[in-house]
């Protein structure tokens, strides 16, 4: 988990199951941590109210411009991801064919062995 810092902007979980500042979703600036363990944190929203939250429920919010850059950079990984699928799946549909070349070959070849050896014993 990201580590959550004074003055950061955070955003409540919005599936909390019990919010009674009643601010799931919304966004706020952390003003003060505390607890024995740095997990209870005050946070600030923009109509000038207060609650307190455990760190577990807040998240880093980001600007609009860092999820559009994020978005741009997984659309690229998910298209290179694509080109590879697509490219392994036309190495191996390539395989695929040529097996069963090499098995229709391999069948022609025992089919007229055979047919050798029984006329051969015929003789």
């Amino acid at each position: 988990m990201e580590e959550i810092h004074l003055n950061q902007t955070v955003k409540i979980d919005p599936f909390l199951t019990n919010d009674p500042y009643n601010k799931r979703g919304e966004t706020g600036k952390v003003i003060k941590i505390e607890g024995s363990e740095n997990n209870v944190v005050t946070v600030e929203f923009s109509d000038g109210t207060t609650g307190l939250y455990d760190i577990l429920a807040l998240m880093p919010a980001i600007s609009a411009k860092s999820a559009t850059e994020i978005l741009e950079l997984r659309i690229k990984q998910t298209r290179e991801l694509l080109w590879e699928f697509e490219r392994n799946l036309k190495i191996y549909e390539e395989i695929a064919e040529r097996r069963t070349k090499n098995y229709s070959y391999a069948y022609n070849l025992y089919c007229i062995n055979n047919r050798l050896l029984q006329l051969n014993e015929s003789f």
